[in-house]
């Protein structure tokens, strides 16, 4: 039977993604480009349809949302070139990023469609801490599964057992305790959410 499916696929690009990851040698955010890379060759095989967007913040006033690719956009070498660009920013205003990219996913008409987050760490900002910051998050999430979207969270904290829990309910998240492992795992946990 034919797929109808939309992922959008929402990379953190905060500051953190810059740390050097020993094993490798690479940073995060050239793990999480290296795995984009991967997830789009597995998408345009399968012929899902999909969006690559990136979020950073620094404050409530400057919420950053970058398109890497759009729903309508074809996979070019424009893509390559803004995936190329993805740099760490600054903060993780999660919530926030949660509402856009769900209103864009809410725009399309699948019989499935799914919100992949992958990202390094908790939600935080300036004014953005801790519980605030969890609750925000919390709500966002629940909102967007009440539009029929559904969520999943691929972190790359090893603290975020202790919180992922509570923000994405069981089952709906995995935490990736080695990183080098991220490129090649992502297609794979992208295929077993949609099969």
């Amino acid at each position: 039977k034919l797929r109808s499916v939309s992922v959008a696929l929402l990379l953190d690009m905060s500051g953190s993604t810059r740390k050097v990851i020993q094993a490798s040698g690479k940073k995060i955010i050239d793990l999480e480009k290296e795995s984009m890379i991967l997830f789009m060759e597995a998408l345009e095989v399968l012929a899902d349809e999909y969006a690559i967007y990136g979020f950073s913040s620094r404050g409530r006033e400057h919420v950053y949302f970058y398109r890497i690719k759009d729903f309508d956009e074809k996979c070019t070498d424009v893509t390559g070139r803004r995936i190329g660009g993805v740099a760490p920013v600054a903060n993780t205003r999660l919530g926030t990023a949660v509402r856009h990219a769900s209103m864009k996913l809410g725009e399309r008409d699948p019989r499935v469609k799914l919100l992949i987050l992958l990202t390094d760490a908790k939600p935080c900002d300036y004014d953005y801490r801790e519980r605030y910051a969890h609750e925000d998050t919390k709500i966002a999430l629940r909102e967007t599964r009440s539009k029929n979207i559904n969520t999943f969270c691929i972190t790359l904290d090893k603290e975020g057992k202790d919180f992922l829990p509570d923000l994405y309910t069981h089952n709906h998240y995995i935490v990736i305790d080695d990183i080098n492992s991220l490129p090649e795992k992502l297609p794979n946990i992208y295929k077993n959410l949609t099969t």
